[in-house]
């Protein structure tokens, strides 16, 4: 899933359009996932801005920040 999502926001400033931000929302607590710290790392090099919405219940963890 990584890959797929380096590959279409290359899709798209191929194509000259600007990316503001990559997201990561999702339907439960984003920040939960495992995986999430790896994947934002992988789509850093693209040189856009991440944005990870939450609902902050969590940020009171050390761990979680």
């Amino acid at each position: 899933m990584i890959q797929e999502r380096r590959e279409k926001a290359g899709q798209v400033l191929k194509t000259g359009l600007h990316i503001d931000y990559l997201s990561f929302v999702t339907a439960g607590e984003p920040i939960l996932d495992i995986h999430l710290g790896k994947e934002i790392q992988s789509l850093k090099p693209l040189g856009i801005e991440i944005a990870v919405i939450h609902n902050g219940s969590l940020l009171w963890q050390e761990a979680v920040r």
